[in-house]
């Protein structure tokens, strides 16, 4: 494991920790939101230099990006984490059988 892949692993870790104490969420469901979420890709991408910066601030980015998906008062369901976590499969499908 190289350098950013162990700090952007640290960051991702304490992401699912925040939502699951924040939001009353399985562990399973934190992980599959922040797996899913086009900030976990950004968060991995050395060009981006997110993974030099705190888990709190890179929490924020993760909120807001929830929140542009997700109304205030949406309870999110077993069945709606499973499509979340099928799209971003089928949108890896897509991206690696371009290159």
């Amino acid at each position: 494991m190289n350098k950013v892949e162990a700090l952007a692993e640290a960051i991702t870790q304490d992401l699912v920790r925040y939502l699951v104490l924040d939001n009353n969420l399985e562990v399973k469901a934190a992980m599959i939101l922040v797996y899913c979420s086009k900030l976990f890709d950004k968060l991995n991408d050395k060009e981006t230099g997110l993974y030099l910066e705190g888990s709190a601030y890179v929490y924020e980015l993760l909120k807001d990006e929830l929140a542009r998906n997700f109304s205030p008062d949406y309870v999110i369901t077993s069945a709606d984490l499973l499509t979340i976590a099928e799209s971003q499969k089928d949108y890896q499908r897509a991206k690696n059988s371009h290159f």
